[in-house]
């Protein structure tokens, strides 16, 4: 605490807010690697040929997709950490208000 006399509380609704971005976040980086397999699927087909092609669906494969594996494993801890702090304030809630009744 500051010590300034100010209390330290947590926002459960805007803590449930940022849980559900989380997970959408989360969501939303698995659809667009499930897209960028298509993509590079396509051409594999001969949808772009050659060099450029090659390359096109090695930076998908490799690269982005690897960033965004990260960007998702980010998301999934975040995730867990918002919901184990809301878990442990929510049992010291309890606790407290337990004491004074």
């Amino acid at each position: 605490m500051s010590g300034s006399g100010e209390r330290d509380y947590m926002n459960h609704n805007s803590m449930d807010d940022m849980d559900k971005a989380f997970k959408k976040a989360g969501q939303d980086i698995e659809a667009v690697m499930k897209e960028m397999t298509n993509v590079a699927k396509s051409m594999e087909g001969g949808a772009l040929v050659g060099l450029g092609g090659d390359s096109f669906r090695a930076a998908l494969e490799g690269p982005l997709k690897k960033r965004l594996n990260v960007l998702k494993a980010k998301m999934e801890e975040l995730n867990k950490d918002i919901n184990q702090a809301q878990a442990a304030n929510r049992e010291a809630e309890r606790g407290a208000k337990g004491r004074f009744q």
